[in-house]
């Protein structure tokens, strides 16, 4: 019984005014700080909105996660109000943007537009994406429409050459671009025939289209920023911290599994070449960081004792991959840790035996907030 503590999110024991001792933690004993409004994206959909220092959860598989993510830039004013003058959608080769009623990935109607192709027209839609400068990660939602497939559907970015975006399902897909910017600071949506006859496409043909992003300085996009503002919008980075009198004693002995689900594959972190930190222990003694580095493999690190463990194997995963990480502390000579759920890695392996007597746990990131862990993380368990 004591499982369904985290799924349920709810401490059974208090709840049922018994001594039932949970076996899993609950989300609500970890404190959440985020000045931001935010979202969860996962398997091409959204939930959310979560409200300001409101723990971002979400249920996927009977598990409960939360999200962890540094501080975000959309570059992109009003890319959740497309109506809005500042993208000019009177413009000759802008007219064919058209308001919807259609469902958003969020789950409702927001600024859903339907862009349509007309006989004879190349250029459907044409969005400028503001005062945009350096490379970036460039984002943005398509489904096709209800009268087609469009041959075509391209990003424009800075000039580069114009890349076919090919067989659009009929769900929402989110695809991401790497993109330079320069002094043009510019990105163009276009639906257009391609130059094309005699492909079946016909007037009113269409795709619907919904949330551009930029994040410029990034190389993998993070959860959605809406924006309703003529302005860059920041969302401020989550913090979860665990305060030393709500830690188990479980958790400090016996060690614990953890499940995750980075927004990033084991490519983009190499590319990146950061690495993210899954928890930071601050002990009295000893702060030890454990952390998923760039080159794959896991790493414990001790403020004092130097490395505690390095995996020999690096480990590969997708984007939105659920991972599994299972580390013992001690187990009367070594730590052990057990990785499994990723692509290639998964193994058992053992260290340097180290201890966690007090202290707070900073979930996803270090006490300098520093090396956030980017995705979806999972409550503690036990072994």
């Amino acid at each position: 019984m004591g499982f369904l503590g985290i799924y349920l999110d709810t401490d059974l024991g208090t709840a049922l005014g018994t001594n039932l001792a949970p076996s899993a933690l609950s989300f609500s004993k970890v404190s959440f700080f985020n000045a931001s409004e935010r979202y969860i994206e996962y398997g091409g959909s959204r939930t959310g909105p979560f409200g300001a220092n409101v723990p971002a959860t979400r249920v996927i598989g009977g598990k409960t996660y939360v999200q962890i993510e540094k501080a975000i830039t959309q570059s992109v004013p009003y890319s959740s109000d497309i109506s809005a003058s500042w993208w000019n959608p009177t413009s000759l080769d802008r007219n064919l943007v058209e308001a919807t009623t259609e469902v958003s990935p969020c789950g409702d109607n927001t600024s859903v537009f339907r862009l349509s192709v007309k006989a004879g027209s190349d250029i459907a839609c044409r969005v400028h994406s503001g005062s945009i400068v350096g490379a970036g990660i460039f984002s943005f939602y398509l489904k096709n429409g209800t009268q087609g497939n469009i041959a075509s559907y391209r990003y424009y970015p800075n000039n580069s050459a114009l890349v076919n975006i090919a067989d659009v399902p009929t769900q929402w897909t989110r695809y991401q671009v790497l993109s330079g910017y320069g002094s043009d600071n510019y990105c163009v949506l276009y639906v257009n025939l391609d130059g094309e006859t005699g492909t079946g496409i016909t007037n009113g043909d269409n795709k619907l289209y919904w949330g551009m992003q930029v994040e410029v300085g990034e190389i993998y996009a993070h959860s959605p920023i809406p924006n309703n503002t003529g302005s860059a919008k920041i969302k401020a980075a989550d913090e979860a911290i665990l305060a030393a009198a709500d830690v188990p004693s479980w958790l400090r002995n016996t060690g614990y599994k953890k499940s995750l689900i980075p927004e990033y594959s084991s490519v983009q972190l190499a590319a990146e070449g950061t690495d993210k930190v899954l928890d930071c222990f601050v002990t009295t003694a000893e702060t030890i960081t454990i952390k998923l580095a760039s080159n794959g493999k896991i790493y414990i690190d001790g403020s004092v004792s130097g490395n505690l463990f390095t995996s020999t194997v690096a480990h590969t995963w997708s984007a939105q991959q659920v991972c599994l990480i299972s580390v013992r502390y001690n187990n009367g000579a070594n730590c052990v840790v057990t990785t499994s759920g990723f692509t290639t890695g998964n193994a058992v392996q053992t260290g340097t035996a180290f201890a966690v007597a007090d202290g707070d746990i900073y979930m996803g990131m270090t006490d300098a907030i520093a090396s956030h862990f980017n995705g979806l993380m999972s409550l503690w368990e036990p072994l």
